[in-house]
C-alpha cells in the first residue's frame, strides 16, 4: 500500500513522542484507548487517522494535537501545515 507524506511524517512523530516517553505500542493503545492494530498503521504510516482518533493518540502522549503535527515545516509538506494551523484553531489552549 502506497503511503502519504502526511501520514508517513504523522506515524514517525507518533512513534517518536511514544518512544521518548518510553511506551511501547501495547503502553500507548492502553492509554489512548486506540487499538493496537491501528496504532501499528499510525506508526507505519497506513493508518489514515481521523482528527478525534488523533486527539486520543494525543491523550495516551499527554501532547496537543498540535504537538503531534510538529515535526515538518512548511516547506517540506504544505498538507502537514495546513492541518496544523486548523487544528490549533480547533484545539483548546
Amino acid at each position: 500500500m502506497s503511503t502519504s507524506p502526511l501520514l508517513e511524517e504523522l506515524g514517525r512523530r507518533v512513534r517518536e513522542l511514544r518512544r521518548e516517553r518510553g511506551m511501547t505500542q501495547h503502553d500507548l493503545a492502553d492509554a489512548s484507548g486506540v487499538s493496537l492494530r491501528f496504532l501499528g498503521q499510525i506508526e507505519s504510516g497506513d493508518g489514515n487517522v481521523s482528527l478525534s482518533r488523533l486527539a486520543e493518540v494525543a491523550r495516551g502522549l499527554s501532547v496537543s494535537v498540535v504537538a503531534l503535527l510538529g515535526g515538518a515545516s512548511p516547506a517540506e509538506e504544505p498538507a502537514l501545515a495546513l492541518a496544523r494551523e486548523l487544528l490549533a484553531q480547533r484545539t483548546p489552549a
